[in-house]
This record gives C-alpha cells, structure tokens and sequence, in this order.
C-alpha cells in the first residue's frame, strides 16, 4: 500500500458554508485515521481559529498554519516551528499599510502564545474576522500599534476591498524588501467584493509546509486538496492535486483532478476512495 499523506486546505475546501466540518466527513476522516490513514490541514487559518473546527476529528500530526508560517501540534498546544519575519520588511509594511489607510492585523508568536496587534477596525469584512476571533484562548488581539516587545512578527492580515489590498500588495512586491517576504491575494470566500492579502516571510509557504509535514508523517507521496489561489505552492509541491468544483478556476485548470463542492463532503470521500483502492494494490 502506498505510504500517502492526504494534506487539506480548511475554507472552502474540507469546510461546508458553514465553517465547520461537516459530521459525515469528520466521521468518514476518523475512521480512516484510525485505520492508519495519515491525515493534516494547511490552512490560513491561526491555531486558535482551527481549535474549534478541528475539536471532533482525531488528528495524530501537526498541522500547516498561517499559510506556511508556524507548524503546530495541536495535542501538545505547541508551535513546533514558525518563521519571524525580519524588521525591515515589518516595518516597511507598516509603512506602506499607513500610507494607503490601512490597517493590518499583525500577529506574533511569544512564550508559544498569538498576539494580534491592530490599530483599528474600518470595514465590515474586517469587522468580521476580529468579532470571530477576539474571544479565543489561543490568541490575544491587543488594540495597539506594533511592537517587538509583543512578540516575533510573523503574519499580517489585511482584508480590503479588492482596490486597495492591491495596491499595498502590487507595492510590496515591487518594495526594497520584496525579497524578504511571500504575499498571497486571494477573494474572500465569505465576504463578497473583499480580498485577503496575507504576508510572511519569504521561507514561509504552504509548499515548505507540505515538506516539513511530509518529514513528520514519514510520508513517500502527498496528495493536496485546495480551492484558492494560496493553496496553488501545496498544489504545485503534491504528487496529486485536488480542486474542489467550488474552488477558483485558475486551481481548477491546474490540480490533476476536480472533485465534488466542498458542501458534498469531497475531500472525505475522495481520500475513502484512494485508501480502499490501494488496499487492493
């Protein structure tokens, strides 16, 4: 049987419309996982905000956060490993998210805890993310600009309207520091007209996270499921490549597959479906 590692994106993807994972696919998952299968997420998404989502299915390997920045094993409540990034691309971008009116959400890693630090709240999808997250065990929003003091930098989050996160982003990488940093822009799954533009440091993508995670899971091939255009650096480092039909039509055209939407429980089956054909290998 073949030694796989099934790696999923969360939103849009192994998520319903609801945000949660549905009941059929947690049971469908743990099941596999108890037969051996090796499941883990590379999502966007904060430890804090997976805790939640992840609390029913049994995952036995860490899991890919921030899209690539920290590695956390979510049994021990520990990142296993994160990227900081460096001051002058921090503060280059404060600079920039100043200069076009906006604020970031900037999070930082201290004594294994998330701080979040931001300076003010100005659009509805921004009001969203902050109203979701600010009650969390796992992170602590701190309304205050900036500081080394609160931690090592390494995330920023802004949501925007598509004008304006692209032109910090168009800036960013045409900046004295664009070598230092990895950008992804991608829509808003649940905020119409909105953008992320997540930044990390150069180092940090969900590609380098298939690979350390493969480490982990001492795993020969990896089979990626995604539908944005952040999960593309999973998509590209997989043996195989999943799209859900939901997803952009740009990871569409690329993934070796197109399944289901992700409300039909997809990315479950299809990784039922691999598993019980290799067993007949």
């Amino acid at each position: 049987m073949e030694n796989i590692l099934f790696l999923t994106d969360l939103d849009g993807t192994l998520l319903s419309t609801d945000k949660k994972i549905p009941q059929k696919s947690e049971e469908i998952l743990n099941s596999l996982i108890e037969k051996g299968v090796k499941l883990s997420i590379s999502t966007a998404r904060t430890p804090a905000t997976m805790e939640g989502i992840l609390k029913n299915l049994n995952l036995r390997l860490p899991v890919c956060a921030m899209n690539g920045a920290a590695i956390y094993d979510t049994k021990a409540e520990k990142y296993i490993h994160y990227h900081k990034m460096e001051d002058a691309s921090v503060y280059g971008l404060i600079a920039l998210c100043k200069k076009h009116r906006i604020n970031p959400f900037i999070h930082m890693i201290k004594n294994n805890h998330l701080y979040v630090s931001f300076e003010d709240i100005d659009n509805e999808a921004a009001e969203d993310f902050h109203r979701e997250r600010k009650n969390l065990r796992l992170k602590t929003y701190v309304n205050a600009p900036y500081s080394p003091e609160l931690g090592d930098a390494v995330y920023f989050t802004i949501l925007e309207k598509e004008e304006k996160a692209r032109a910090v982003f168009e800036e960013a990488a045409a900046s004295a520091f664009s070598g230092s940093i990895n950008l992804n822009f991608y829509r808003d799954v649940y905020n119409p007209g909105y953008y992320y533009l997540e930044i990390c440091h150069k180092k940090a993508s969900k590609e380098t996270g298939l690979k350390l995670l493969k480490e982990y899971a001492e795993a020969d091939l990896v089979y990626a499921f995604g539908d944005n255009t952040n999960d593309m650096p999973m998509l590209a480092a997989a043996d195989k490549s999943f799209a859900v039909e939901n997803g952009v039509d740009e990871v569409k055209a690329f993934c070796s597959e197109v399944i289901g939407r992700n409300t039909e429980d997809s990315v479950a089956e299809k990784i039922k479906n691999i598993y019980e054909r290799n067993l007949k290998l």
